[in-house]
């Protein structure tokens, strides 16, 4: 028998799937730079390996944190806190990494925010100063010292100086338990010589008037000046004469001055600490609620206010704490307060003439 062979010629295909490199990206360590560090302003190190970190979240257990390269964090109180580092690279490849500080001062001023950010003065003329500050929030007490033997509590402070000489001004800020900040700067006075002036304030009297944010101020001097800037410790100011009234705004403490010139440019200045006080009154003046203006009464989600007059509506809750606020023309006011919680709520009718309050129920 004759055999026939086929040859048969296989080919294989070969398939290569290159894998992905994995991610070597590690953040080794952090650690605390006990050289910069004091016991509460700590500076962080850390060691990354496998890579370049091209991004970073730190987070220091406080609610602080940063995307910084150098971490560092201020704690205002002592405790025991979490210190979290979160690297990433240009390919995706994340890392983190946790570590436990403990914080433990034992000076509380330490812990304190108090500060000066940064202070400044602008001369008006040779000898007359105008003194800027500005300090932390937490600052109970600022004294600005002019190195003549005057000083100004306030932290805008205008001064002159009476005679030519340097001067070493220094800024004091303390807070509520004594801590504290100062800063210096020297002044150079340089005036050409006057004959000596004896034009002088002997006092400055402060007299109630119509109502407790109301005072009137007069000046005894021993000339009549020809003008007096006066300085409300509020912000505003004013040029006028001897007697003045003024409103504050609000209750509190206030430091007012008097800068009096006489006709020939002599000068004097004084200044009086006043308290102002009022007696303790509602927030709010509360109106008998009219149906047929503001319905229905109790509202569950929607309520509706009739106005004659374009008005601001406001509602407060029973902390006294804004809620809402909005502006309507004229006409029926469709005030949408689903978000707002069952409860009393107090809403403030606003017009150009005045200002009412109701009482309001959610149900």
């Amino acid at each position: 028998m004759k055999r026939v062979y086929f040859l048969c010629f296989c080919f294989i295909l070969s398939l290569s799937v290159q894998a992905q490199t994995p991610c070597q990206l590690s953040l080794d360590s952090i650690y605390i730079d006990q050289a910069a560090s004091s016991c509460n302003h700590l500076y962080f190190k850390y060691k990354v390996s496998g890579g370049t970190a091209s991004s970073y979240n730190w987070t220091y257990g406080d609610g602080n944190g940063c995307g910084c390269i150098k971490p560092k964090n201020f704690y205002t109180k002592n405790g025991t806190y979490q210190v979290c580092g979160k690297i990433q690279d240009a390919n995706g490849c994340k890392d983190s990494l946790c570590i436990t500080v403990n914080v433990n001062c034992t000076n509380p001023c330490d812990l304190s925010e108090i500060g000066i950010y940064s202070f400044d003065t602008v001369s008006y003329n040779c000898n007359e100063y105008e003194f800027v500050s500005f300090v932390s929030p937490n600052a109970k007490r600022i004294v600005w010292e002019f190195g003549d033997g005057d000083s100004s509590n306030s932290k805008y402070s205008l001064h002159t100086f009476q005679k030519n000489g340097n001067y070493k001004v220094r800024l004091i800020v303390q807070d509520s338990i004594s801590c504290g900040d100062t800063a210096e700067l020297n002044i150079d006075i340089n005036c050409d010589q006057k004959a000596p002036c004896d034009f002088k304030i002997n006092k400055m009297d402060s007299i109630s008037k119509g109502n407790c944010k109301t005072k009137g101020f007069n000046l005894n001097c021993n000339k009549t000046p020809k003008e007096v800037k006066w300085y409300y410790g509020d912000g505003n100011f004013e040029t006028s004469g001897t007697q003045v009234q003024h409103s504050f705004k609000d209750t509190g403490i206030y430091i007012v001055c008097a800068i009096a010139t006489d006709s020939v440019g002599c000068l004097d200045t004084i200044c009086l600490s006043i308290k102002i006080k009022c007696p303790k009154t509602s927030l709010f003046q509360i109106s008998n609620i009219d149906k047929s203006s503001i319905y229905p009464s109790p509202f569950s989600s929607y309520l509706f206010v009739k106005l004659e007059t374009d008005a601001t509506i406001l509602i407060y809750d029973q902390k006294q704490a804004l809620v809402y606020e909005s502006y309507f023309l004229n006409g029926i006011a469709n005030l949408d307060l689903s978000k707002l919680s069952s409860g009393l709520y107090f809403i403030s009718i606003k017009t150009f003439e005045m200002v009412q309050f109701y009482k309001i129920i959610k149900e």
